[in-house]
């Protein structure tokens, strides 16, 4: 695929990358549709008050411990001082494009869904109601940055397995099955909707999809400066 890419005219690479940036702003587009729907509906019209709720009737010990951890990895402190320390670590190995690729995308998504937050200022559930496990009470409940950093790093870390020359299977498979995790635990917890952990997968998987020519640009440049 690489060499494919590189026997490519400038015509067409430039033809390329419009398509995938007209494709992912129509996903990203579809995301923010989404959030403002739900958000101008209400969680009692959409039904996703009630799932959440039917969701706090599952609580258990093992459940909670699990959404807890996944609430403090993906956390906005936790969750980009795992993702600097990754970076660091490729660094210092000398795989620079990889680092550079999966910080790039890790800020990038997560940073976009932080600024939607405060275009859609959704409220979010109502604690006693979903018998929240977590204290969530600002008006910033889409799209979920939690999922949302999820989602950005599992892009981070395709692309920069693809950088590297390696498989992404692997990586695909385990960051689908994160990403899910991390979604379900919001609403388990009792910190989001289900709109809210659907725009941010939406969100950033357009962004993702949109911005990847580009960062591999940018993380072949560093690279090509690092060991030049």
């Amino acid at each position: 695929m690489a060499a494919l890419s590189l026997a490519q005219s400038p015509s067409t690479l430039r033809s390329s990358r419009g398509l995938r940036s007209g494709a992912g702003g129509l996903v990203v587009l579809s995301g923010l549709a989404l959030g403002e729907a739900v958000t101008h509906e209400g969680a009692v019209e959409t039904g996703e008050l009630q799932l959440d709720v039917t969701i706090s009737h599952w609580h258990d010990a093992a459940l909670t411990a699990a959404a807890r951890t996944l609430d403090v990895v993906a956390s906005p402190v936790v969750g980009p001082l795992l993702v600097a320390l990754i970076c660091a670590v490729l660094w210092w190995r000398r795989a620079t494009a990889p680092a550079v690729a999966l910080a790039t995308m890790t800020a990038f998504g997560w940073l976009a869904a932080s600024a939607a937050k405060l275009l859609l200022h959704r409220e979010r559930p109502p604690m006693e109601t979903v018998h929240a496990l977590v204290r969530e009470t600002a008006a910033d409940s889409c799209p979920s940055g939690h999922t949302a950093f999820a989602a950005s790093f599992v892009a981070g870390s395709v692309l920069a397995l693809a950088l590297a020359g390696r498989s992404t299977r692997g990586a695909w498979l385990l960051g689908i099955a994160f990403v899910v995790a991390v979604a379900a635990s919001r609403l388990y917890l009792g910190a989001h909707f289900l709109g809210d952990v659907v725009t941010s997968v939406l969100l950033v998987a357009g962004l993702a999809f949109a911005a990847t020519p580009f960062v591999t640009t940018l993380a072949r440049r560093v690279e090509a400066r690092r060991h030049g």
